[in-house]
């Protein structure tokens, strides 16, 4: 853009934003408004038809800029996890405080939330055509979009973000978990039935005969089972500051990870047999968490060590690990898994250069996706990942 209409453009917007701050949109007048921006009105209408149609590209702007803030917003979030989107929403009121209450008072209080959620359902429905048909999925976007606004406008400065996100996240999970969406998903209704996961006491007798047993049949004696300590430590503590995440799953789900190392030392062979042997004690989620700690890179080609099983149990490893599609919790675990040190959490980069060592090579994609899911969960726990895990040792 030219830098004189860039400039004028920037004039008009200011010039809009101070009149609007002080009246109500229906009494701006175009002649006012020049006067402020220091240019005529021939200026003004080269540029917009009215000060309706200024007010609606501004009003678009911010949302557009809103949306950008929460792009990386997808279908299973919604669906998974509303604390997310109630806090992405309510940190992007705040980052663009100002603009949201000007903009949007008096006879626009309401425009704000209606053009959000066209906004974030355009973008689910080209992941999912036909997401929105369940109206109660639709109850659940207008709470966590007009409940995280409306919590913005009443309560800033009332009650932390973290209080707020809180509560707005428990009532829009309740909300969620009603109705057609328990209906749908059959492993939520198993989940009412019966755990997927042992308790944590059980978890840590399960480590432990797992490590005693370990211990008659292995030649290394390595130190697994303190590794799986510190990655369930980590996982817990990451939970706990990530809106949505169950602290004790994740603490049991880290510490359960290598269990598979109960029949030995080896490589593939610990994630195959880990993945059948919570399968048979019915714990599926560990079973998963057996199946998928070990590909941050989603398939069997990218495993690094040997692959010291059966044909046959190859392919239907394969074929599991393919079928499935990661949670939060497979990218948790994986993350911790990269982080685990025997002692406690360790430098990310120099685990993977004693993977590199060890093995002989680390691929890159696999590197760069360590750092990335680094990244995802600092974003979401708002803290830098050592000073949640604590420092490395």
């Amino acid at each position: 853009m030219d830098r004189r209409i860039e400039k004028t453009e920037r004039a008009i917007r200011e010039a809009f934003l101070t009149q609007r701050a002080g009246k109500p949109l229906e009494k701006i007048r175009v002649r006012e408004l020049c006067e402020a921006a220091e240019i005529n009105k021939s200026t003004f209408y080269a540029h917009y038809q009215d000060v309706y149609a200024l007010a609606d590209a501004m009003e678009g702007q911010l949302v557009e800029s809103i949306l950008a803030q929460v792009a990386q917003i997808r279908t299973e979030d919604l669906r998974g996890r509303p604390e997310w989107l109630t806090r992405e929403l309510f940190r992007a009121f705040t980052a663009h405080g100002r603009q949201v209450e000007i903009l949007f008072s008096g006879s626009r209080r309401g425009a704000l939330v209606d053009r959000l959620e066209r906004g974030l359902r355009e973008l689910t429905s080209r992941e999912i055509p036909g997401y929105w048909d369940d109206p109660v999925r639709s109850v659940v976007l207008s709470f966590c979009v007009q409940g995280s606004y409306y919590a913005f406008q009443n309560n800033s400065g009332r009650l932390d973000e973290a209080a707020l996100v809180q509560v707005l996240g428990a009532v829009s999970r309740a909300a969620q978990n009603i109705g057609p969406l328990m209906e749908e998903n059959p492993r939520w209704s198993r989940e009412r039935r019966k755990p997927m996961y042992p308790t944590r006491q059980q978890a840590q007798a399960l480590l432990a005969e797992a490590q005693a047993r370990y211990s008659e049949v292995s030649e290394i004696q390595g130190r697994w089972a303190d590794h799986c300590r510190t990655a369930a430590a980590c996982a817990e503590k990451i939970a706990a500051r990530c809106p949505g995440l169950d602290p004790d799953k994740a603490y049991v789900l880290g510490l359960l990870h290598d269990i598979g190392r109960r029949y030995g030392d080896g490589h593939l062979r610990h994630v195959y047999y880990g993945w059948k042997y919570m399968q048979e004690q019915g714990f599926e989620d560990v079973a998963r968490i057996c199946l998928t700690h070990s590909f941050q890179i989603q398939g069997i080609d990218a495993y690094i060590g040997h692959r010291d099983i059966p044909a046959d149990a190859l392919e239907e490893l394969t074929a599991a690990l393919d079928a499935v599609v990661y949670d939060d919790y497979d990218r948790l675990i994986q993350l911790c898994d990269s982080i685990a040190g025997v002692d406690g959490p360790v430098d990310m980069a120099a685990r993977m250069e004693d993977v590199r060592r060890r093995y002989g090579s680390y691929p890159q994609d696999k590197w760069n996706r360590n750092f990335e899911l680094k990244g995802y969960f600092e974003h979401w726990a708002g803290a830098d990942l050592y000073a949640v895990v604590g420092q490395p040792v």
